[in-house]
């Protein structure tokens, strides 16, 4: 069904190459479909796919450099193909992909209220994308420093009691720092 929905948005991407409203969804079915080649063992696919959502996500940030949503796509996008590619030993284009989106979120404006909140919660999602991706490579005080990032990230949303807190990726931010310490002096 994945394949399915890439091949319509395709045609409809195609058929009015301008419309960023339609580069959005396209981009979500790819990285899904990189999310579910992933799960079923076949990385070298999923890496593919993920870097099909990155190149549409960005096509659509290049017409419209504010869309919030193509910029979460975007750094879902960075942070699945960082993950994949430092999981397959490729451990430059890892750590490249990593920081790139470290270095998006901390490009996201952030403006008052929940808009501030959004942008406080990339800058927390990606540093835990950047502390997983030194972690696999083994890597731990790089680990530490991203992960500690990230869980500093989260605790900020926490005490202003916001809602953009994502508790399961908190704790897996705290869990990395935690892992991570065990491993140094």
């Amino acid at each position: 069904m994945l394949r399915e929905a890439d091949a319509v948005l395709q045609k409809l991407v195609a058929a009015d190459p301008q419309s960023v409203s339609k580069l959005r969804p396209l981009a979500m079915a790819q990285e899904y479909e990189g999310r579910r080649l992933e799960a079923m063992g076949n990385r070298t696919e999923a890496i593919a796919y993920y870097r099909q959502s990155l190149a549409s996500a960005e096509k659509g940030l290049a017409r419209s450099p504010s869309d919030r949503s193509l910029t979460s796509q975007a750094l879902a996008d960075e942070e699945a193909l960082a993950a994949a590619l430092a999981l397959d030993g490729n451990r430059a284009a890892a750590v490249e992909i990593a920081q790139r989106a470290v270095a998006s979120a901390e490009r996201v404006s952030p403006a008052p209220g929940s808009e501030r909140d959004v942008a406080i919660r990339h800058r927390a999602e990606a540093y835990r994308a950047l502390g997983t991706v030194y972690a696999a490579l083994g890597e731990w005080k790089d680990a530490r420093a991203a992960a500690e990032r990230a869980v500093s990230a989260w605790r900020q949303l926490a005490e202003a009691g916001s809602t953009m807190v994502v508790q399961t990726e908190a704790d897996q931010a705290e869990r990395l720092f935690q892992e991570a310490s065990t491993h140094l002096p």
